[in-house]
């Protein structure tokens, strides 16, 4: 059979790219050719990539343009991401084609959640594709239920100004869900003629129609979440930890290139050595999902100090559900103060044994047997016989 041809394509922004670089890994040591398609702006930002290609010689790497000027700041706007559809669809035209030589006929794609127009584009083309979710199952099932709210009328649009009011009636997210974990516009009182909401229903019934959901958890991290997510998808395949599993089965000589290599700038190691020496009690973060789950393998307890997007009901799940963390709900002296005391004091044995109880999970998920590492050879065997199908239709 001719070899596999996956293109991955991740969002240009830091904490999507490190997660989808590790499964281009983890499918090019499957025997896979991935290609790892960024725009040029990301490709130049990413460090010296020759040691990874020549570890990963399965691992190829294509750059695009984002349809941006190059003095553009290219801050978080997601709505120049549109941009690069006419680039995207020019790239797979070639590949799909098999007009490049160097490289077998694409298979399917793996796309991430936040780029929409690569939906349109594969159904366009006729290509398999599976979307790629970067940030929690908490944050999804919220952005799946927006149009069900809509409809029941009462929640959305946001009928007063208090954005800790709790949301009932998503399964899954009882007694976690509040009117600041959901966009923005929400709170907008034209719901019908807003253009920005009607775009964001169409990518919703567009994304439950891809080949499958590849998401960055694992079962026990979000439990009652994970079986709701199920139920807008053919398939869901539950991966995570991303990077521990990379890890786990990649040669330990090399597992320093996941890290690096997933990074968009140079580090800086010259703190390294004294870091080293110092005893790590708990870590402050943003809540960004990699952040999370790189503390949960490290068996860190976390101070959660959210701002936006995903990250107001990650912090959520981390101090209410999971019970690894504290909420840092504002940013003055005798609010951090009492934090931190009580991540050292009263909370530091409850909060270590939690996190030392769910890091125990993650390490079973990663290992032979276990629901991740199985999930990712479904995935796997899943692709193989999207090949095999289009050999015999052809």
């Amino acid at each position: 059979m001719e070899q596999i041809h996956v293109v991955l394509h991740p969002a240009p922004l830091q904490g999507h790219i490190k997660p989808m670089l590790c499964l281009a890994q983890l499918l090019s040591k499957a025997g896979f050719h991935a290609t790892f398609l960024v725009t040029h702006h990301t490709f130049k930002l990413l460090p010296d990539l020759t040691a990874l290609s020549a570890n990963f010689p399965n691992l190829h790497f294509q750059s695009i343009s984002d349809g941006l000027p190059e003095d553009h700041s290219r801050a978080l706007e997601f709505g120049s991401f549109s941009k690069i559809k006419p680039y995207f669809k020019h790239f797979l035209l070639n590949y799909s084609l098999g007009d490049n030589s160097m490289s077998p006929p694409l298979t399917c794609i793996i796309t991430d959640q936040y780029l929409p127009y690569t939906l349109d584009t594969a159904k366009e083309l006729g290509i398999p594709i599976f979307s790629f979710v970067s940030h929690s199952a908490c944050y999804l099932l919220a952005y799946l239920n927006i149009s069900k709210l809509i409809e029941q009328g009462d929640h959305i649009p946001f009928p007063d100004d208090n954005m800790n009011q709790e949301i009932n009636g998503v399964a899954g997210l009882e007694g976690l869900l509040r009117r600041k974990h959901l966009p923005s516009y929400c709170a907008l009182k034209d719901i019908a003629q807003n253009p920005q909401i009607q775009s964001h229903l169409k990518d919703i019934f567009d994304l439950k129609g891809c080949c499958g959901l590849i998401i960055n958890t694992f079962d026990e991290l979000e439990i009652t979440i994970l079986p709701q997510v199920a139920t807008h998808f053919q398939k869901v395949y539950k991966v995570g930890p991303l990077h521990a599993l990379s890890n786990s089965k990649i040669n330990q000589n090399l597992s320093h290139l996941v890290a690096s290599h997933a990074s968009r700038w140079q580090a800086d190691q010259s703190c390294i050595a004294w870091l080293d020496s110092q005893p790590l009690r708990w870590v402050l973060t943003h809540c960004g999902w990699n952040s999370i789950l790189e503390s949960i393998v490290a068996k860190i307890p976390l101070i959660c100090w959210s701002y936006d997007w995903d990250q107001m009901i990650n912090a959520e799940l981390v101090s209410k559900v999971l019970e690894i963390g504290l909420q840092l709900d504002a940013c003055d002296r005798l609010t951090i103060q009492r934090t931190v005391q009580t991540m050292m004091g009263s909370k530091r044995e409850e909060l270590q044994n939690s996190i030392e109880r769910i890091s125990e999970c993650a390490q079973h998920v990663i290992g032979n047997g276990g629901s991740s590492n199985q999930n990712l050879e479904t995935l796997v065997e899943d692709i193989k016989n999207i090949k095999l199908n289009s050999q015999h239709d052809e």
